[in-house]
């Protein structure tokens, strides 16, 4: 039997083997495949209800053993590397940072979502189209690892697994890829160009001889010869991307563009064997140059922009210098475990957070916070992984290693932001996709009028109208704006958690403060202390301390210090605003504010014949110990509210403490509309008077018990550290100084106003541009230049939002400009 007679595969065309009795289902009929592979690959195209795939596509499908087969992901599904790629999380998920090849549009996140959308293992997938990371969450036990990296592989994505270390790696490949595409393109283009002019020459020669009819085919032949690689490799991106998109009944960016090479290349290949007619090839050559130039400086801002993740994530050392005892020795990072001691040499980071033990350090946290003054510890104070040590060699004892540090839930928050999709990314997203459809109902319409017009030319002026139309600076207008912004402000101290909130910060009219640990450096110190008699001094301490260690409000971290042993509690319980409670030995003791731990809204705030704000431990028969806290006002707070207030904002203060403590703050700060004694349902319901009288409310808090608060603004920042970051809801969260809050807002109107230069341009260039094409008035080379340069401009103008301009920051100097520190008196809020 000859190979003409053999069976063929329903998927890949290939003859089937002899022995071969594989088959494939379709509308009832058995279709014989050649292997395990294509089957595989056939019934999960079926089985997703794109059969239309096989009915309309033009070339056969590559065999799968061209593909990585899912043998090659098993390694994926073994636990250390699990636990290396997609650690468990607290609800016993997994979740794994990917990089996706090919990813050119909002389609591309379509087909992915949609064809993982029926897997119930599957908790979430988010794609950022403007850097191609994926952030997949599923469900271990029902689902391998391996599967849906093989899933995705098989789409045409092919997938890369991040670590920190992986991400230059990648872009690296990337990049090489992209200019090898360039070279065959550029060479391709000037080859054929030259050609091309000598055919023009020898068409207008007046000296009535001409160019030779020999030399014309050849130079005719040639040009086919060149323009092939440059159509079948350079370009083969866009017909991949193009192809998706028909497959799944999409229109997408790269189906115009597709068209217009492909018409343009094949039309040319028939002229050239018919010896008559028109040839494009210099002009495809030049369309797939400037695509691909425009493209891959598209690529170069998105890797600029992702680089600010993954400095951070890739900042930590390798190995560590562990201390044991009088002796010490090298260990990987990854094998570092809590409760360790490590040196950090001078000029070294710090590995992982800790508690400092020497007497003092001089760090340098501008990677975590954005501030580029060095910062001064003291003993005892905690040391965040990812800073430099500017002084002598340190030691830290390690609180939290890997994912629970404050590097990597940063890392994690930035990566979430920038995988989100804002409302008007999606809106236009959404236009992006119709006008595709218009650009193709116009381009037809512009053959047929063209072809009564002036058949000549109807051809060329369809490829222009197919080209210069193509909306991927509308695509482009919002994500890229959005993820220079979010890398931008983590830069200097503010990490975008809901991008969404971009939207509503230039018409912030109120700001909202919190007092403790947002006002206040929320490191506070217990400063006096006052035993009833009930129980001995030592046992009340033992009980304050171990309620207090299930706390995550800021003034918990004042009884870490005290000098006692921790009871155990069980069946503990936090009330947002008012303290503690728990079960120990039996009886219920509770610690907080007076009324909350007494039990009497009426009961005295004080120990008899004392002032201030204090804290209470309790049981039910009545106070064992009174707590006075001490905490700093922040340095910058001063000149940040009265920068705030210059920006004609008004400012507030609503804090659960007393009032001798909030008119204090309120005073030395210059804040007027004060409210103290303020539970969360009071916040919240001043927060609803403001909006109600049309005020648009920004929210400063400490991120949880503020949490219900947070929720009702317009706009909510979180003042979070540490394992607080990765619970924190808030819309942005404030890791560095005070200060970064007037440049959140500074970047806040200047992002909106850069996307909306971005959509009216691109509106704008394709209103004007179609007309032109459509008119004649636009060559098919002028339209490549016209649309590469579209998407160009609106990625630099983006850009632009990388600038820091400190020095209209009002409060950056913060430090500089107030002199010493205040003292109050934190209560509950």
């Amino acid at each position: 039997m000859n190979a003409s007679a053999q069976v063929r595969c329903y998927h890949c065309n290939e003859p089937v083997p002899p022995n071969e009795k594989r088959v494939v289902t379709v509308d009832g009929n058995p279709r014989p495949v050649c292997c395990a592979g294509c089957e595989a690959v056939a019934n999960l195209i079926l089985d997703a209800g794109l059969k239309d795939f096989y009915r309309f596509r033009s070339e056969t499908s590559a065999k799968v053993d061209k593909l990585a087969p899912e043998s090659h992901w098993l390694a994926f599904d073994e636990n250390a590397v699990l636990d290396n790629y997609a650690p468990l999380d607290a609800e016993g998920f997994r979740e794994i940072r990917l990089q996706l090849d090919d990813i050119r549009c909002a389609a591309c996140g379509w087909l992915i979502e949609q064809t993982l959308a029926d897997d119930n293992a599957i908790c979430d997938i988010q794609l950022n189209v403007v850097n191609g990371r994926a952030t997949l969450r599923w469900d271990a036990n029902a689902v391998r690892l391996s599967e849906l990296l093989a899933h995705l592989d098989r789409l045409g994505f092919h997938p890369h697994p991040l670590r920190p270390d992986d991400n230059e790696q990648q872009a690296s490949h990337e990049r090489r890829r992209y200019l090898k595409r360039i070279a065959i393109a550029g060479l391709g283009m000037m080859q054929v160009m030259m050609y091309a002019v000598a055919m023009y020459i020898g068409a207008i020669d007046t000296s009535g001889e001409g160019m030779d009819t020999g030399v014309w085919h050849f130079l005719r032949g040639v040009s086919l010869l060149i323009a092939t690689p440059v159509v079948f490799y350079a370009a083969a991106p866009f017909f991949k991307g193009a192809w998706r998109d028909v497959t799944h009944r999409r229109a997408g960016m790269d189906v115009p563009v597709a068209i217009a090479i492909g018409a343009a290349y094949a039309a040319s290949v028939w002229h050239t064997l018919l010896g008559r007619g028109e040839v494009y090839f210099d002009s495809v050559s030049m369309f797939v140059f400037f695509l691909l130039i425009g493209r891959f400086l598209e690529f170069n801002a998105r890797h600029q922009v992702a680089a600010a993740g993954s400095a951070m994530a890739a900042s930590l050392p390798a190995t560590v210098t562990l201390k044991e005892g009088n002796t010490t020795r090298s260990l990987p990072l990854a094998q570092l475990a809590k409760d360790q001691v490590v040196i950090v040499s001078q000029g070294s980071v710090v590995p992982a957070d800790g508690e400092l033990l020497d007497a003092a350090a001089a760090l340098d946290e501008s990677l975590l916070t954005g501030e580029s003054q060095t910062v001064r510890k003291r003993a005892g104070d905690l040391l965040a992984a990812g800073a430099v040590n500017h002084g002598k060699p340190l030691t830290l004892r390690v609180t939290r290693t890997g994912r629970d540090t404050l590097l990597s839930g940063i890392t994690r928050l930035l990566e979430k932001a920038q995988a989100s999709r804002p409302r008007m990314a999606r809106m236009a997203d959404r236009i992006a996709q119709y006008f595709v459809g218009i650009v193709l109902v116009l381009a037809s319409i512009t053959f047929i009028a063209w072809e009564f017009l002036d058949p000549a030319r109807a051809f060329e002026i369809t490829l222009a109208v197919l080209v210069v139309t193509c909306p991927c600076a509308l695509a482009l207008a919002v994500p890229v704006a959005l993820t220079t912004a979010t890398g931008a402000i983590a830069r200097e101290g503010v990490l975008a958690v809901n991008t969404d909130a971009f939207e509503v910060l230039d018409g912030v009219t109120d700001v909202v403060f919190d007092k403790t640990g947002t006002l206040t450096e929320g490191q506070p110190h217990i400063c006096r202390r006052v035993v009833t008699g009930v129980l001995p001094e030592s046992t009340c301490l033992a009980l304050a301390r171990g309620l207090e260690a299930a706390a995550n409000h800021p003034l918990a971290r004042a009884f870490a210090t005290l000098d006692a042993d921790e009871a155990a509690f069980t069946d503990i319980e936090q009330v947002a605003g008012h303290g503690m409670s728990g079960l120990h030995e039996g009886h219920r003791y509770r610690i907080g504010t007076p009324a909350y731990a007494l039990q009497d809204d009426n009961a005295a705030i004080t120990p008899p014949g004392m002032d201030g704000s204090w804290i209470v431990l309790a049981d039910d028969d009545g106070p064992l110990a009174w707590f006075a806290l001490e905490d700093r006002l922040r340095p910058e707070a001063r000149a940040v509210v009265h920068g705030l207030q210059r920006r004609g904002l008004r400012v507030h203060l609503l804090s659960g403490d007393s009032e001798a403590a909030v008119t204090a703050v309120a005073k030395e700060l210059g804040i007027s509309n004060v409210a103290f004694r303020q539970q969360p349902q009071d916040k919240l319901d001043a927060i609803r008077r403001i909006q109600e009288s049309g005020g648009r409310v920004m929210m400063l808090g400490d991120g949880l018990n503020d949490a219900p608060v947070l929720g009702g603004a317009d706009v909510s920042v979180a003042m979070s550290r540490g394992a607080t970051l990765a619970q924190a809801g808030a819309d942005f969260v404030l890791t560095g100084p005070l200060t970064a809050l007037t440049a959140l807002l500074r970047h806040g109107m200047k992002t909106r106003r850069v996307i909306r230069q971005n959509l009216a341009w691109a509106a704008g260039y394709n209103l004007v541009a179609l007309p032109l094409a459509a008119a004649g008035l636009v060559a098919p080379w002028m339209a490549a230049i016209g649309m590469s340069a579209s998407s160009l401009l609106v990625t630099l103008n983006a850009l632009r939002l990388r600038q820091v301009n400190a020095s209209n920051t009002p409060g950056s100097h913060a430090g500089k400009q107030v002199q010493g520190q205040s003292r109050v008196l934190p209560g509950a809020g």
